[in-house]
Formats: C-alpha cells, structure tokens, sequence
C-alpha cells in the first residue's frame, strides 16, 4: 500500500503539464477509451524516472507500444471493477489521501495547496486515487463473483435445494456472461509482442474461469453441506 500511495502521489503531480493537451481517442478498449494525453503523460513519467534512476529506455516507438499495452490493461481492470460493481466510498477515499499527504511528510492542506501549486485540480487527483484503488482491488484478487443467498430467500422457499436453484437462473446467469466477457476480453492480449502482457492475459483470463467455475459449483456444493441460515 505505501508504494501505491507514493507512486499515484509521484504521478498526479506531473499531470498538470497534460491538462491543456488537445485530447484524442488513441486506443478503444471494449466500451472505453485510452486517450492520447494518458499516453504521453506515461511516457513522460517513465522517461523521468528512468533519468533518476539511471534505466535504459527503449526506443521511441518501443516504450509508446508498451506504454499503450500498460494503459490497456489498466482500462480492462477498471472494467472488471465496474461490472464487479466495486465501489470507493468517501470514507476509504479521504483515508487514502490523507495517507497519501502523511507519506510526503504533508498535512491534507498542505497537499492540497501542493496540488494547485501544480497547476492541477484536487477533485482531479481524488479521481485517479479512486480509480487506483479499484485496480489495486482487482490486483489483489478482491473482485469475487458470488451467488449470495439471503435468509429471507431461504425462508421463502424453504428448501436449500430450491433457493440455490433459484439463484443460478438469476444471479448465476450474470456471472455466467460477465465471466465469460471478461475471459474472451482478456484473451486478446495473447497477440501482443510484450511477453508478460501475454502471460498476464493468460493467467488473468484462467483465474476467472475457475472462479466463475468454482462459484457455480463448488460455492452451492459447500452451502448444501454446511447450511449456514437456518429454516424457520
């Protein structure tokens, strides 16, 4: 978590140069958009870091194509995050800003005043540390397909077998196409040139089958078995 903070602090900061760019459509992914600024501010940001740090860059067309990869992925882990329906609540938000302002040694004010130093918009930087959030939560495996089973269903057809049936003609149709969506989405990134893209396609695109498999199957399997709710 404190890397994440750093590096979404080291990043909002550099936007404000973008922020008057004449924007384009670079990439669609699926129903988003990778726009042109997204990608010559990521290209900015890799360059400075890599004088600090002393790395190679790769060639010009080299780092735009992987930086466009990076942004892709990053805009199919937000779309996992909305059709998992994760949401940032001002609480958490505002709890991670404030930490974002302790890990530069800033009270929130100061961090604020730092951000309009920079010629940026703090609702702005509140956005990307909200969208941050929900790729981190997808990075960390917390988008979990569910087939929920509530006591008041339960007691209305007073019988686990009938419940459990009733959730898989609803909610477990839903899980069936967004999983399957989100595989084939994922699939794509098999034919890029950048190795480990193609693996997180891959990797990623099997751990939601077997999720999507195991809360078809296995997820009702262990609620006949164990019966958590009782039947009045």
């Amino acid at each position: 978590m404190d890397y994440l903070i750093k590096l979404i602090f080291v990043l909002l900061l550099s936007a404000g140069a973008y922020s008057q760019t004449v924007d384009r459509i670079a990439v669609i992914v699926n129903d988003g958009v990778v726009l042109e600024s997204d990608i010559q501010l990521k290209i900015k940001n890799f360059k400075k870091e890599a004088a600090i740090s002393g790395a190679r860059v790769p060639s010009e067309k080299d780092l735009r194509d992987e930086i466009i990869e990076a942004l892709i992925i990053e805009e199919l882990q937000l779309q996992i995050a909305d059709k998992a329906g994760i949401k940032i609540s001002d609480e958490e938000l505002n709890v991670t800003v404030k930490r974002v302002a302790q890990q530069n040694e800033l009270t929130i004010e100061e961090f604020i005043q730092s951000i309009e130093d920079e010629g940026d918009s703090y609702e702005l930087v509140r956005d990307e540390i909200k969208r941050s959030l929900k790729i981190n939560r997808v990075q960390q495996g917390r988008v979990q397909n569910r087939i929920s089973i509530t006591q008041e269903e339960l007691v209305n057809f007073k019988d686990y077998d009938k419940t459990i049936k009733y959730c898989h003609s609803t909610v477990g149709i839903a899980i069936l196409n967004t999983s399957i969506t989100i595989v084939f989405g994922f699939s794509i990134l098999i034919l890029s040139n950048f190795i480990p893209t193609i693996y997180f396609g891959i990797f990623t695109g099997i751990a939601m089958l077997l999720a999507m498999i195991s809360v078809l199957t296995l997820l009702p399997s262990l609620l006949l078995v164990f019966k958590p709710f009782k039947i009045k």
